[in-house]
C-alpha cells in the first residue's frame, strides 16, 4: 500500500463558509481563496478551530492537503 499523496496550496483567504459539523461534532469550513481556489477543511482537523482567526487574514498561507484534497494544516508565510 502506498502512502497518501500530500500536496500544498499557497494563497490568501477571501472568505470562509461554515459547513455542517463532522460526525464527531467538530467544525468544518469551505475556504475561498482570492485566486478562486475552493478548499474544504478535513473532518476533525484542528485547523478548523483556528482558520477563522485574524492571523490568517490578508497574508499568504500555505495550506497542506491530505490525499482526499482536504485541508488539514495551514501556516502563515
Amino acid at each position: 500500500m502506498s502512502a497518501p499523496k500530500i500536496s500544498t496550496v499557497i494563497g490568501q483567504i477571501h472568505s470562509l463558509e461554515r459547513l455542517k459539523n463532522s460526525v464527531n461534532g467538530n467544525p468544518r469550513y469551505r475556504i475561498l481563496l482570492t485566486d478562486g481556489y475552493v478548499l474544504t477543511t478535513a473532518p476533525d482537523a484542528m485547523i478548523s478551530y483556528n482558520i477563522d482567526n485574524r492571523e490568517f487574514r490578508d497574508i499568504d498561507i500555505k495550506f497542506t492537503l491530505d490525499g482526499r484534497g482536504n485541508v488539514y494544516n495551514a501556516e502563515t508565510l
